[in-house]
């Protein structure tokens, strides 16, 4: 059960309709990007360290600000991190001169 006081946390869905094990990601993800000490006990009482790292390597919707303090709790290779990766550019330049 996600206890009431994640609500402020967790702002795209009502607390009573979480599942800690089936909705890890979406808890996980959210207390990563804003949350406070109390629900970060909570977090890490609640889930193990591979719960929460999977998270930190493989999410797309952390900023590098969410996850630095993190990958050195956890001591992760940034690197292998995949919001520290530089982003594709979103316009390709072009193959040829005009």
């Amino acid at each position: 059960m996600v206890p009431q006081f994640l609500q402020p946390f967790l702002p795209s869905s009502l607390v009573d309709g979480l599942d800690p094990v089936r909705d890890h990601c979406y808890i996980i993800e959210n207390l990563l990007r804003k949350a406070n000490l109390q629900s970060w006990q909570w977090m890490l009482k609640t889930y193990d360290h591979a719960d929460i790292t999977e998270v930190i390597f493989t999410s797309r919707h952390l900023k590098p600000k969410d996850v630095m303090f993190w990958s050195y709790y956890y001591q992760l290779p940034l690197d292998q991190i995949l919001c520290l990766q530089p982003k594709s550019p979103s316009i390709p330049k072009s193959s040829w001169a005009y």
